[in-house]
Order: C-alpha cells, then structure tokens, then sequence
C-alpha cells in the first residue's frame, strides 16, 4: 500500500501507515489503542489533506531513498546546543521527517496499510516513552516554525491552514494541564455544587505539589507522583460523569430546558469520535476503548508535560531497556 502510494506521487518523501498498538489487558493499553485509533483517525488524516503529516512513525514507514541522501549529513550530525538535543535526540523520526519537510519534500498517511507495535504496559514506561514523544513533538514544532519562511518557501505544503493546525497543536500542549484543572473545577462548580474558591485552591496545591516531586524527587517518587496524580483525577473524571447523569436526568424528568450548556461539548466529543470510527468502520471495536480513554486523558493531560519538562535532561530511551 505504502510502496504503491509512493510510486505515483513524486513529490512523496515518505508514507507512514495505520499502527495498532498491541499489550496485555491493562488501562494503561487500552487507553494508548483509543488514543492511537483517535489521532491516526484525525490528527494524520487532517495533516495529509491539508499539508504534510509531521511525523512517520519508526514502526511503520517508507522512506524514499532520493529524499534521505538530501538530508542524511545534516541527520547525522552531532547536537552542537541544547537546543539542537531537545529536538534532534528525543525523536529520531521526527526529526528526520522535519528535515524532509526543509527539503520540500511532503510526508504522506496511508490508512489502508496496517502494522502492529507493542506498546508499553506499565504506567514508567508509559512515561518514559511520553516524556521523548512530547519533547520532541514540541521542540520540533518550535523549530518548525523558527524556520518558517524557508519551509513556506521550499515546501508547497505549508499552506495558512496547515500551519494554524500545527499553531494549534503547539498551543494545546503549553496549555493543557492548566486547562484541564480549569474544566474539571468549573465541572465541579456547576454540577457538584463546589464553589470554585475551593476546588481550584485544591487543584493548584496538588498540581504544585506533583511538580515539585517531578522536579526535585527520584524517578521512583514521581511514578508514585503520576499514579497518585491519575487516581485522583480519575475519582474527579467518574464523580463528574455520575452527576453530570443524574443532572440531566432530573432535567428530562422535570421537564426543565436544559440550561448546562457544556453539556454540548460532551456530546461534541463524543461525536467525533464516533463518526471517525463510523468513516472507518473496520475500527469501530476501539471505540470500546474510548471508556478507558475518557477516564485516563485528564490527568495525563495534565502530568505529561510537566514530567516530560523536568526530565528533559534524561537522554535514556525508555522502551529499550531490558
């Protein structure tokens, strides 16, 4: 499929495919097999229409050989500053594909190839994997867009739209801990009936507290940190959903308009998910996944890139080690 993609389009650097995470039957996988439908689903679809995929996955990816020896002397040089190691050592893919994308070339996603790849199944791993991943997608985006008038002027890819999507997806990491505390107090304000001169006192204390043990603890404290950190956040996730329930449940019963408008989000969340899997309709099973997803997201959300920044100066892999 991959091979086939490459061979009528020229312009075509590299084809990533669709990977399918494989594990044992814990949370922690079956989170990353919704989280993996889910962005293969949106997030490479949406950057193959409009632009350039950003990154083809190690796992499964065709390279073109005329686009490598382009980029292969500038790949293979050493990182001069911290900089340069942020983006270049924490995602050798990604890198790679960013200076594909320099070159001009574009970087495709072919949903009809499929590979498996086995994912990590212990919540450290799971960190140390996310903490390269979101130092690279951030730091190769910041450099993405350092250098943004030679890739607009090189690359016919880098459209208005393309490069507000990658704005966006930029934005979203800086802000998504913040965020997500936010959202969960409001819910907890509006449903819970917690005043937010509560709730939001208590959520920046164990956020303060979570990044002072990921900045100053052993790796061993802040994986206790994170599971801690999850728990709680998982009680917020199931006690907001239970209320949120019986919220509107009482409304239909009574007979009242519903006037919690957030509830449209939810179901606008719930939405796109299902109409992504409805568009690939081989993949509806992972929606079952999306449970697991649903009551995950907010604290990783949350503790990623906190733990991700206070451990930017670890260059070990993560997943490799025996």
């Amino acid at each position: 499929k991959v091979l086939s993609l490459c061979a009528c389009d020229r312009s075509l650097g590299a084809v990533c495919g669709r990977s399918v995470p494989k594990g044992s039957a814990k949370p922690i996988v079956w989170y990353q097999k919704f989280e993996y439908a889910k962005d293969f689903w949106l997030v490479k679809s949406s950057q193959n229409i409009i632009g350039s995929v950003t990154c083809c996955p190690g796992c499964f990816s065709l390279y073109r050989a005329e686009a490598l020896s382009g980029i292969v002397d500038a790949f293979s040089q050493p990182a001069k500053s911290a900089f340069q190691c942020l983006v270049m050592d924490h995602g050798e893919d990604r890198w790679l594909c960013t200076l594909l994308m320099r070159q001009g070339w574009r970087l495709a996603y072919s949903c009809s190839a499929r590979n498996s790849t086995h994912c990590p199944e212990t919540v450290g791993e799971f960190l140390r994997q996310r903490r390269r991943w979101v130092l690279s997608e951030l730091f190769n985006m910041a450099d993405i867009f350092l250098s943004v008038r030679r890739l607009v002027r090189e690359n016919s890819s880098f459209s208005v739209a393309f490069l507000l999507s990658l704005f966006t997806t930029l934005l979203w990491v800086i802000v998504s801990p913040a965020t997500t505390l936010l959202c969960v107090c409001a819910g907890m304000s509006v449903l819970c009936s917690v005043p937010l001169c509560a709730s939001l006192p208590t959520a920046a204390a164990i956020f303060a507290g979570y990044c002072a043990v990921c900045w100053f603890g052993s790796q061993r404290m802040q994986k206790m940190a994170s599971l801690g950190l999850t728990l709680i956040m998982a009680v917020a996730v199931v006690t907001l959903s239970v209320f949120f329930l019986i919220y509107i449940t009482r409304k239909i019963h009574d007979g009242i308009a519903v006037t919690f408008r957030p509830y449209i989000l939810v179901i606008l969340m719930s939405g796109y998910a299902i109409y992504a899997a409805l568009l690939h309709h081989r993949e509806i099973p992972s929606l079952i996944y999306g449970l697991a997803y649903a009551l995950l997201f907010p604290a990783i959300f949350v503790a990623l890139p906190v733990y991700a920044l206070s451990n930017m100066l670890d260059q070990s892999w993560g997943t490799r080690q025996v």
